[in-house]
């Protein structure tokens, strides 16, 4: 049995995907990737891993070229804790937004969102 893998950056060709399985994993609920989190980062503030969830959530319904990822959840709570900051306020999410966007189309609709939001 081979598993294959895909967030959707690259096309598989028509032949290779006769021969598989398909099986869709969406990204875990707001409960469950707080515990995921929590799991990861014991040590985190809880009102900051709540904060960060409820963002990433809300950034995941975006059109983005890449959605973050739960590991990019984690690693942006772990961010908060290394910079000594329990909230994102605007000033600090423009220094890490880099830990969850990789691109810079991403980043300005997140930008975008966020001065409407927040």
């Amino acid at each position: 049995m081979i598993v294959i893998t895909s967030n959707s950056q690259r096309q598989l060709l028509d032949e290779t995907k006769d021969r598989c399985l398909h099986l869709y994993i969406d990204y875990p609920s707001f409960k469950r990737e707080t515990e995921i989190v929590n799991m990861h980062l014991p040590e985190a503030p809880q009102e900051t891993v709540i904060s960060i969830v409820e963002l990433m959530q809300r950034i995941r319904r975006l059109k983005l070229i890449k959605k973050p990822s739960i590991r990019a959840t984690v690693d942006l709570v772990k961010t908060m804790i290394a910079m000594g900051k329990k909230e994102l306020d605007n000033e600090s999410f423009k220094k890490v937004q880099g830990v969850i966007l990789k691109n810079e189309e991403d980043k300005e609709k997140v930008q975008n969102f966020r001065t409407m939001k927040f």
